[in-house]
């Protein structure tokens, strides 16, 4: 092959091949490759230029290089570059577009400059139709391999109001990291739709089919999102074998690869309470575990009164929540790596193309721009009015739950989240005096500064 091609595919699974086709489509010339044969023959196929090998793809392409890997996360993307690196040059740039963990990719961008590769952590979101027709894209890695790639990458990428939903988030790791924050919010959105469908059919008695014309009314105006879309059309879609909702055929366990829970490990580490990601994590673990045949007979009992319209004001006050949690996350990555990531950049380009895209992300954007600042999202004007409007549908929501014995994790944590910014103290007092009583681990008070230790009854 003539050296022509503007970017060479490693990986040509169905993220690649989409990828790949995209990037196509826009005028550039990309030629893939993939280990396996199968997946090669389906690429070309499909109409895209296919390498017999990494060094023929390498040889493909104009100098200086860029070679985009869309294969696992883990040591596949190890391999690949092992693979590539002694085919390519200085001044050459990998670029790893899958989900790897960030820590990784902070990692390999430090062996790649020393080998004098530029190396990008691209994140990924749209799944298999956002790669063919735009997802959103997150990018981290230094400056120079940023601005190289920068007019493919805004070009392939979705559109929202004419502005494309990429960006240049920080160095090193930042790029996967935000992707890692991105999935934290959807696996907390994704629960806490699933809970409002439980209550509507357990707790108001509607069938697959009526519930979803509440979750399509749901999905207008500021609280329109991709999420509520699908979910509206998964409760409308009829099982074509055996009659009834497919729903009611789907078994009720998932799994999970691991972004949830690299979220909340980082979560961990940085000290940002992330209550609803972690729920939603723990919500899918418990799923795989539980034993189905010990449910309850009987279940659910008549629940308590709330409407349709309780649980959608609820469920729009859970998903900020949710996006809180994220932005906060990302705020702390930052502060922490040394990188230089824009919230309300990150949110706008999260308007388009990306699992978790809503109407709510342009006013969330608004929020962070118009009230600067490093508190969290959740303790702003905007955020605390509205979810604070929101706390009676709440409470009548997590009434309900109870009552109708219908788990509702996700829900909670998120309502005892906001409740918590607002409330008048949440009892980390009595916890300090009892790390004092025990431990002599001391505690601050209020009318003076530094470390105070006491003399506790009974000691």
């Amino acid at each position: 092959m003539e050296p022509r091609a503007d970017i060479g595919v490693v990986g040509l699974g169905v993220m690649g091949r989409n990828l790949a086709a995209n990037i196509q489509d826009k005028g550039f010339q990309v030629v893939g490759f993939d280990a396996d044969a199968g997946q090669r023959a389906r690429a070309e196929a499909e109409g895209l230029t296919v390498a017999p090998s990494a060094a023929a793809l390498v040889a493909a392409l104009r100098v200086p290089r860029a070679v985009l890997l869309l294969v696992p996360a883990g040591p596949a993307v190890d391999a690949a570059i092992a693979g590539l690196r002694p085919l390519l040059a200085a001044g050459d740039i990998v670029v790893d577009g899958g989900n790897s963990h960030y820590p990784d990719t902070i990692r390999r961008g430090a062996e790649q400059a020393a080998a004098g590769l530029g190396f990008v952590g691209l994140g990924v979101s749209g799944g298999e139709e956002g790669a063919r027709h735009g997802p959103a894209l997150m990018a981290g890695g230094d400056d120079a391999a940023w601005r190289r790639l920068e007019p493919l990458l805004t070009a392939v990428a979705a559109r929202f109001d004419g502005r494309p939903c990429c960006g240049h988030v920080g160095a090193d790791g930042a790029g996967h990291f935000v992707k890692m924050a991105h999935n934290g919010i959807e696996y907390g959105q994704m629960q806490l739709i699933a809970e409002a469908c439980l209550l509507l059919r357990h707790g108001l008695g509607l069938d697959w089919p009526a519930a979803a014309g509440i979750v399509a009314g749901w999905n207008a105006g500021e609280e329109a999102s991709y999420l509520l879309e699908i979910t509206a059309d998964i409760l409308a879609t009829p099982d074509p074998e055996a009659g009834g909702a497919l729903l009611d055929r789907v078994a009720d366990r998932t799994g999970h690869k691991g972004t949830g829970v690299w979220t909340v490990e980082a979560a961990l580490a940085l000290g940002v309470p992330v209550p609803t990601m972690a729920a939603a994590v723990w919500a899918r673990a418990l799923s795989a575990t539980r034993d189905p045949a010990a449910a309850a007979a009987g279940w659910p009992p008549p629940a308590a009164a709330f409407t349709a319209g309780d649980l959608g004001t609820a469920l729009a006050a859970a998903s900020l929540v949710a996006y809180g949690e994220g932005l906060d996350l990302i705020a702390a990555g930052a502060r922490h790596h040394g990188w230089q990531t824009d919230r309300a950049a990150v949110a706008e380009l999260w308007r388009a193309g990306c699992i978790i895209r809503s109407a709510a992300l342009d006013r969330i954007a608004a929020v962070l721009r118009a009230e600067p600042g490093e508190q969290s999202f959740l303790d702003r004007g905007w955020s605390r009015r509205r979810v604070g409007a929101a706390l009676p549908a709440w409470r009548r929501i997590l009434a309900a739950g109870a009552e109708a014995g219908v788990p509702l994790p996700a829900f909670a944590a998120a309502f005892h989240h906001a409740a918590a910014r607002a409330a008048p103290e949440v009892g980390a007092r009595i916890v300090a005096a009892q790390r004092d009583r025990f431990g002599a681990h001391g505690f601050a008070r209020v009318d003076r500064g530094g470390s105070h230790h006491a003399a506790w009854e009974g000691r």
